[in-house]
């Protein structure tokens, strides 16, 4: 007569989720108009930190949370690039009214501009940017982390959608992606822990958007620009040096953009890029993870089978 417990807390997190949703309605759009490309650990940057953290914290929870359309009821399920709705089907808000509101390619600049900058920037130059604030170093650092996480984030959730890959500047956002796969395979980089939301994680999530949707935006234009850029032998080079680090998650989504690249028609552009280095990378990585990560996973072996013939033919 009076349910389950479960019954009553999944009533209890569908009225949550409920009130959150009608918040976000009355208030959301409103902060989105609110952003924009600061001069980099400015004071108005510092102020934008903490607005992009709010709104990275509504898309995340709206990519793991669907609202049906025709039901109050709010279901958790995962979704992706595979959901074939249009971003205007469902009620995701937060992505809905970044691309309404003409924001997408700003956050694209606004994190591709910071990224060229932090690479570069070095310890003692950060004085200059938290003394005249009255900051200091740990909390400037801190800081700097909560921008890059937010910012990757909400882009992550973006490009599960087909209008907003379809929106984004290509050409801008591959540039940042070899800028930090350049960047994190130059030897300086160090993969830790936390590394978890910093662009040199999140990247691979873009890809793999990127040749998931490929049939839907300029096909030839992307993989020029990502032969151009040589983002398939910096991929490998990563691999060879962080995959023992990375966890199963980013090892499958690395899997994936590479597997559907080398699915693709057109791959025959980047013949001259598999080099007997390459094919010896990749079959080491066969032996030490996706060997082991497919055995009784179809869907996975499925997901990723060029991948998996490449390194067959080569053992």
């Amino acid at each position: 007569m009076f349910g389950t417990k479960k019954q009553k807390y999944e009533k209890k997190d569908e009225l949550s989720y409920e009130r959150v949703r009608q918040s976000w309605q009355q208030d959301l759009r409103a902060h989105i108009r609110k952003l924009f490309k600061p001069e980099i650990l400015s004071k108005e940057w510092f102020l934008m930190t903490a607005l992009l953290e709010n709104i990275a914290s509504v898309a995340l929870m709206e990519e793991k949370t669907d609202y049906s359309a025709t039901d109050s009821k709010v279901k958790q399920v995962k979704k992706g690039m595979k959901d074939d709705r249009s971003l205007w089907d469902g009620e995701d808000l937060c992505i809905r009214y970044i691309i309404e509101e003409g924001k997408l390619n700003m956050l694209v600049r606004t994190l591709a501009e910071y990224k060229a900058y932090v690479i570069t920037l070095k310890p003692q130059d950060l004085k200059q940017f938290y003394q005249p604030l009255k900051l200091d170093e740990d909390t400037t650092i801190a800081k700097m982390d909560k921008f890059e996480s937010s910012l990757g984030y909400i882009l992550k959730v973006a490009f599960n959608s087909k209008e907003c890959l379809q929106t984004c500047d290509i050409p801008l956002l591959v540039k940042h992606i070899e800028c930090t796969l350049t960047h994190a395979t130059g030897g300086n980089f160090k993969l830790k822990t936390e590394s978890k939301s910093k662009q040199e994680i999140l990247i691979f999530y873009y890809l793999a958007s990127l040749v998931t949707c490929i049939e839907q935006l300029n096909e030839s234009q992307v993989i020029q620009l990502l032969r151009d850029k040589q983002i398939l032998p910096l991929t490998i080079k990563y691999i060879h040096s962080f995959s023992s680090s990375l966890n199963d998650t980013t090892l499958k989504v690395i899997c994936t953009f590479v597997s559907k690249l080398m699915g693709h028609e057109d791959f025959t552009a980047f013949k001259d890029q598999i080099t007997n280095e390459t094919k010896t990378t990749l079959v080491s990585f066969y032996e030490s993870y996706i060997k082991a990560s497919i055995k009784g996973n179809y869907a996975l072996k499925k997901e990723i089978r060029a991948l998996v013939d490449f390194c067959i033919r080569y053992k």
